[in-house]
């Protein structure tokens, strides 16, 4: 399973999405990767994900270098993602990947 999840300048909340994931059991199996679209940021979004990506192993990066709207980063999300099964979310913590919000 793949959960893309586009990120334009969402520095605040990379930190606590990574852990949810982790805690979710995704740190625990090769059948999930987390697919985080840094969409074109302008602030730290990029170099936290870079250095995420040794401490989260479920964790895949795209890179859309311009930003052309929340649709694009989904897409360009799924376009990299290997899962059978295909899912995506905000980045913004608004609904929770527990899904109990």
């Amino acid at each position: 399973m793949s959960v893309v999840i586009p990120c334009f300048n969402e520095e605040a909340y990379i930190p606590a999405l990574l852990e949810e994931f982790k805690q979710l059991g995704f740190s625990d199996s090769t059948n999930y990767e987390l697919v985080l679209v840094d969409n074109g940021s302008t602030d730290k979004s990029a170099g936290i994900l870079k250095r995420a990506k040794d401490q989260y192993p479920f964790l895949k990066v795209v890179t859309v270098s311009r930003n052309i709207g929340y649709g694009d980063g989904i897409v360009q999300g799924l376009k990299q993602a290997e899962g059978e099964y295909l899912s995506w979310m905000s980045a913004d913590m608004l609904t929770s990947p527990r899904g109990d919000s």
